[in-house]
């Protein structure tokens, strides 16, 4: 039996320190404790290439993308990230992946900020299974009801996970304007250009 492979991306703005590494970690030794490889990558510590980052994910079955809210969004690192895959979309790096998210916050937002990631990350090709976000909070820490996210959650978060890539279909792709790869150091510092069309004003003709 082949052996599956995980791969946590930690996109909080503390790396490997903080609330949402130490969520990864119960997730990650919950997937070790069921047969499952894991591999890590703290985007805010990540020394390496663009291309050992994609070489990671495509090398992975299982995505687990963590990050702490902020502003009722992800963290930068994490958005550089998805910016700088852009030209993977709807290839075998990410298509049919089976993906979680794993987000911690202070008290709010954090569910909104779910959805929109699995959302991004099902148009990158990945799949999500039932379950699909653990949102843990400093409230729900101090919380012993049933119905607030407690990390215990994370280990069905991970079962799901396993489940779902053990029954990967060869899943139909749509056409996509591909994107130009880029390469270098991580993380790319400064304007990033994707050879993507310009499109504002190109319309209009000159006086």
């Amino acid at each position: 039996m082949v052996t599956l492979r995980l791969l946590s991306i930690n996109g909080a703005i503390r790396g490997n320190t903080g609330n949402t590494s130490r969520a990864l970690v119960v997730a990650e030794d919950h997937a070790r404790a069921v047969g499952v490889h894991v591999d890590r990558v703290d985007l805010a510590d990540f020394a390496g290439d663009v291309a050992d980052l994609v070489d990671a994910v495509r090398s992975a079955d299982i995505l687990l993308f963590g990050s702490g809210v902020y502003w009722s969004s992800w963290g930068s690192p994490l958005q550089r990230f998805l910016e700088v895959m852009t030209p993977y979309e709807a290839t075998d790096v990410f298509v049919g992946k089976s993906v979680g998210v794993v987000l911690t916050m202070d008290s709010v937002g954090g569910a909104d900020v779910a959805a929109r990631l699995l959302f991004a990350l099902s148009l990158f090709g990945c799949t999500s299974p039932p379950f699909a976000a653990v949102v843990l909070s400093r409230i729900g820490e101090a919380s012993a009801d049933d119905d607030v996210w407690q990390p215990a959650d994370l280990h069905t978060l991970v079962d799901n996970l396993v489940l779902q890539a053990n029954h990967r279909p060869p899943y139909k792709r749509w056409p996509v304007v591909a994107a130009d790869a880029v390469d270098g150091a991580w993380p790319l510092p400064g304007p990033l250009d994707l050879g993507l069309p310009d499109f504002m004003l190109a319309a209009r003709k000159a006086p």
